[in-house]
């Protein structure tokens, strides 16, 4: 699995990408990745969530997964972003913070 993955916005304004491949995570984030996109029914998400409603300082999130030959981009808000993809957020966020930019 690869995934490409943005941040934008916020009070800053700034721009925050990252990718990472499966092959680049532990056992245990592998399996919590895996399961977090499943929850998620990401495959399945409209490609546009990011809502009627610009909201100020709101981050907004440009998602790409690619799977068993499948590829999925999926934008969304902090505030539009429906609560099963929250979890994948969240754990996107930390894991591209700690790991770095693309």
């Amino acid at each position: 699995m690869r995934i490409t993955f943005e941040r934008s916005g916020g009070f800053a304004g700034l721009v925050r990408s990252a990718s990472l491949t499966s092959d680049d995570l532990s056992d245990t984030q592998r399996i919590e990745l895996e399961r977090l996109v499943e929850e998620s029914s990401f495959f399945e998400l409209p490609a546009d969530l990011s809502g009627d409603r610009p909201v100020p300082d709101d981050f907004g999130y440009t998602i790409t997964i690619e799977r068993d030959g499948t590829s999925r981009t999926v934008t969304t808000t902090d505030t539009a972003a429906p609560p099963s993809l929250r979890g994948l957020i969240a754990w996107l966020t930390a894991t591209t913070r700690r790991k770095g930019p693309a």
